[in-house]
């Protein structure tokens, strides 16, 4: 069996999670990867480009590369992923390297508006949604999926790690709060309950492994998470619902799926489905899914997380939480690792060496950030320490 990663992306621990005799390992990408000398690479294949954004044009010139590409092809992020579904290249190429094998699949790639429409085509409920395609509709879309004066979610077409996703009030004048390149944007219905998620392995349209967790702490409101607890699913609702959508749009790789709980309609709703893998998903063999075997396996049936009746497991992202931590100086974040309490240093994947170089410049980063900053808010408490105290105006008749 062949895998091959395509460009950077947070897969960067698959590759030590996956390989194993039998399985070739293959990376495409540019002479700074960061898996170019990993031990767990079989073949990299040198592309000549300078910036992500560069990647998916210069592979549709290669067509001897894109030839080479085949069994399992894994893009790592939804920038090129889009870009590789609306490109130049023959539609029989697209489907046989990107992790759709119909048509209808290639509209979900790195679009909100195509999970959308997919979504109702496989008649998967997700919140209430109503696409817009100028601020003049913001108003209208919100009343409709929210309620008078309800907040709302919009989020851009395009756009990915949480960074073009807003909480939107509709009080007037607030249509100006959405730049204008975010349009076509979705309007979702604002649901109360924990964030689901679920890493997802699809195979010729269906879904053959999965793990789910509720997201505990992100870096930032809709940004990546840094620790999840795994746990049995409150209901398996969501697993018909990704059947429904590998079938729709042929699904065959890893996917990022995103749900929110609720508890009031006692069910889940589906509002993201990422074609790719995220850092969380590395962690499958740790909660007992071979990921490999589901690829491979002749009748691979399900595989799904093991864990027992109402076992709720932690596990935090090195090293995404302690940066986070550093960054926004939460000791709370840092104190689980200095303690290295369960689901830190006892779940991390460590194995390779190139990825641990990488890792270890990122947290010293950080490091460094932190110590400035302690060092500015220290100076700033001494020079407030020196200032004269402010006298009240009654000062003087005290005794």
């Amino acid at each position: 069996m062949r895998i091959t990663f395509v460009g950077t992306g947070p897969y960067l621990r698959l590759p030590e999670v996956l390989a194993r005799p039998g399985v070739q390992i293959t990376v495409v990408g540019n002479g700074r990867h960061p898996l170019r000398r990993s031990s767990f690479v079989d073949r990299f294949i040198e592309l000549d480009y300078e910036e992500e954004a560069q990647l998916a044009d210069t592979l549709v010139a290669r067509p001897d590369v894109v030839a080479e590409l085949d069994d399992w092809v894994i893009v790592g992020s939804d920038p090129v992923l889009r870009s590789l579904a609306t490109s130049a290249l023959p539609e029989s190429d697209k489907l046989r390297i990107l992790p759709v094998r119909t048509a209808a699949g290639l509209s979900l790639l790195g679009s909100k508006v195509g999970l959308h429409e997919l979504a109702e085509r496989a008649g998967v409920d997700g919140p209430r949604t109503v696409v817009v395609t100028s601020a003049a509709g913001l108003a209208a879309a919100a009343a409709q999926v929210g309620g008078p004066g309800g907040p709302v979610i919009v989020k851009a077409d395009e756009g990915w790690g949480g960074d073009s996703v807003r909480r939107w009030p509709t009080h007037p004048g607030s249509a100006d709060e959405i730049p204008s390149s975010w349009f076509p944007v979705v309007v979702q219905e604002y649901l109360e309950g924990p964030e689901a998620d679920v890493g997802a392995l699809f195979r010729d349209g269906r879904l053959v492994a999965w793990t789910y967790a509720h997201d505990a702490a992100t870096t930032t409101m809709f940004g990546p998470s840094t620790l999840r607890y795994h746990l049995s699913p409150p209901s398996l609702d969501f697993v018909r619902d990704l059947d429904r959508m590998g079938e729709a749009g042929g699904l065959h790789g890893f996917f990022n799926c995103s749900l929110i709980w609720s508890p009031g309609r006692n069910r889940h709703y589906l509002f993201e489905l990422d074609g790719r893998p995220n850092a969380w998903i590395q962690f499958g063999p740790t909660l007992g899914v071979d990921w490999v075997r589901q690829m491979t396996a002749v009748e691979p049936g399900v595989a799904t997380q093991q864990l027992a009746p109402g076992q709720r497991r932690a596990i935090g992202l090195y090293p995404r939480a302690v940066i986070a931590g550093l960054q926004h100086m939460e000791w709370r974040a840092i104190r689980p690792w200095l303690l290295a309490l369960p689901g830190t240093w006892d779940t991390r994947n460590r194995r390779d060496g190139a990825v641990n170089a990488l890792e270890r410049a990122d947290t010293a980063r950080a490091l460094r950030h932190w110590a400035a900053m302690a060092a500015l808010i220290g100076a700033t408490r001494a020079r407030q320490a020196l200032l004269p105290r402010p006298v009240g105006p009654d000062a003087s008749s005290r005794g």
